[in-house]
């Protein structure tokens, strides 16, 4: 953020508050190189959010559990057992609450894997990978969750699926 211009932080994502609300921070240099941003984001700062919406977040706020507690951690077992099943795991892991799975050419149709997949996965069809995220609420303080187990109960489902 410190060296940044513009940075947009949508509070779902990052703060797991609610979709729908986020923080637009920009420099005061590049708000007065496009005035028309800083109108803009002024306007949107102005308007009516929904009600429910600021509750939710508030609610949420309260609790203290806005922080994602997942965690990827993969041995060396897993990613070879993926490769031998022709899933190639190509990012995540390490702690990260996300994992990036790019499929083989040829693996199954592609229309069947996506109605299969899990809510929490995304398919990215031109490049052929799916991304699965994974969320455990806590507190800042709170231990992680391990939820490695759960992304290989998903794997099993895609190699499932992709045998059909």
């Amino acid at each position: 953020m410190s060296s940044g211009t513009v940075v947009i932080a949508p509070l779902h994502k990052h703060l797991a508050l609610a979709p729908g609300l986020g923080i637009v921070i920009l420099d005061a240099v590049t708000g007065q190189q496009l005035p028309s941003i800083a109108s803009f984001l002024s306007l949107t700062e102005g308007g009516c959010p929904s009600l429910d919406l600021l509750e939710q977040a508030l609610d949420r706020m309260r609790r203290g559990k806005v922080w994602n507690k997942a965690q990827l951690l993969f041995s060396q077992d897993l990613v070879d057992w993926a490769a031998a099943e022709g899933l190639e795991i190509v990012g995540g892991g390490g702690g990260l609450p996300m994992a990036a799975v790019k499929m083989s050419r040829g693996g199954g149709d592609a229309n069947v894997m996506v109605r299969e997949l899990p809510p929490s996965a995304k398919y990215f069809r031109r490049q052929g990978i799916i991304r699965y995220s994974y969320s455990s609420l806590g507190c800042k303080d709170d231990s992680w969750v391990d939820a490695t187990e759960a992304f290989c109960r998903d794997l099993e489902g895609l190699i499932r699926c992709r045998e059909c």
